[in-house]
């Protein structure tokens, strides 16, 4: 992960590489840093343009947390999205799309507004893509809204807070 940070792929792609050949193929897979090692070597292929691995990679880490965690934590967000661009990437927008609508669907269950956001804008660049600029025009439209009701909800929090400091 370090040598992909400062964008060495090269370096960061030998070493990943020989992780992945040195672990047998189903040891250690109930290792949470095994699986983030290879969700960083599926970052990786993704960032080579090598697709088809990526997505094998990606759907290997997907399967996995899925075992260790269910289909509703929050762990799977990174790969649904992360395949969700592999995809739209290769023009395969019915993919991008599904894929993009489960991890909004686990960000939804998991209350994290700005995983909501990211994939909300995902959505809309799938749909301009796609050439249904006017549903991604309203529905960028309808996320706008959404966010400045988000802000206003900060700012009132944060008022609020503020008032509780200055009683006690």
């Amino acid at each position: 992960r370090s040598y992909q940070s400062i964008g060495d792929i090269e370096k960061a792609t030998i070493y990943a590489d020989l992780l992945c050949k040195t672990i047998n193929r189903d040891q250690n897979w109930d290792d949470e840093g095994f699986i983030i090692c290879f969700s960083t070597y599926g970052e990786i292929l993704e960032n080579k343009g090598k697709y088809e691995d990526a997505i094998y990679v990606y759907n290997r880490v997907l399967d996995r947390y899925m075992q260790l965690y269910g289909v509703n934590d929050i762990k799977l967000f990174n790969s649904y999205y992360a395949l969700a661009r592999i995809y739209l990437n290769i023009k395969d927008y019915d993919s991008s799309l599904s894929l993009a609508n489960k991890a909004l669907d686990v960000a939804n269950k998991a209350n994290k507004i700005e995983e909501q956001i990211l994939v909300k804008l995902f959505l809309i660049d799938i749909e301009r893509l796609n050439g249904n600029l006017g549903k991604a025009i309203s529905d960028c439209e309808i996320l706008i809204e959404q966010i400045n009701q988000l802000e206003e909800g900060n700012r009132l929090r944060s008022s609020y807070d503020n008032m509780l400091a200055l009683l006690y």
